[in-house]
């Protein structure tokens, strides 16, 4: 609807030949297709950098939600984090956007995240999403009680979810550089109150996934699960 297209299915070729008791089309040979990607540098306006940057230094108490479009970023995400004073969270996709064990970040949000990431989406005042869209609006800020600067490479993904006061247009790497020198220093307050709360978390965690009782309690997996994982790893 947005974009005012036909709505329409498509049966390609390859399907429509192939016949039933063989494995492949003869219209989908090996070897004529690539996994490879192709990326571009895309930026957003200088004046919607301005905008945003103007909307971050005002901002006392700063929340970062990455999901899979700051996969790329870690560094750039974790130097925002410093200059902003801001803990990052993470969406489910963006799991591996920091590692898990980085003094930035609080973890997961939504059913599967953690209590101090919600803690820091319901204590701030301003939201940076960057390369995220998540879909769980309940565990989103209510609109209108934030400021909030999104970072997506698709202009469709700009406010569908939580509205932005500035939707910068770009890959989120590239937008995060341009962005930085824009920013002022900020009191890390906020972000130690999100660290501190970040060990406490974690210390509850060990206590419920080490204890021995029988039957053996699902925790006591996750957690020597967790043990043996990489914490920036993807585990589908």
């Amino acid at each position: 609807m947005a974009s005012r297209g036909v709505a329409h299915i498509t049966i390609p070729v390859d399907v429509q030949v192939q016949e039933i008791k063989k494995g492949r089309s003869e219209r989908n040979p090996i070897h004529h297709t690539s996994a490879i990607p192709a990326y571009f540098d895309q930026l957003p306006a200088r004046i919607e950098l301005v905008h945003a940057a103007d909307i971050l230094n005002r901002g006392k108490k700063i929340a970062i939600l990455t999901g899979q479009g700051g996969l790329h970023a870690t560094l750039e995400l974790e130097e925002l984090a410093e200059m902003l004073g801001a803990p990052i969270i993470k969406a489910l996709l963006g799991k591996a956007a920091v590692p898990d064990d980085s003094p930035y970040t609080t973890g997961g949000i939504g059913l599967l995240g953690t209590e101090p990431s919600q803690d820091a989406i319901e204590g701030c005042d301003t939201l940076l999403m960057v390369g995220t869209s998540f879909p769980y609006i309940e565990f989103l800020p209510e609109p209108g009680s934030v400021k909030c600067v999104q970072i997506d490479i698709d202009p469709q993904r700009i406010s569908l979810r939580h509205p932005a006061d500035v939707g910068l247009i770009g890959d989120a790497k590239n937008t995060i550089r341009a962005l930085l020198p824009l920013l002022e220093k900020h009191d890390k307050g906020f972000l130690e109150k999100a660290q501190k709360a970040k060990a406490e978390w974690q210390k509850l965690m060990e206590e419920r996934g080490t204890r021995p009782d029988k039957p053996m309690k699902p925790q006591v997996v996750g957690w020597e699960l967790g043990k043996r994982i990489p914490s920036n790893a993807i585990v589908t």
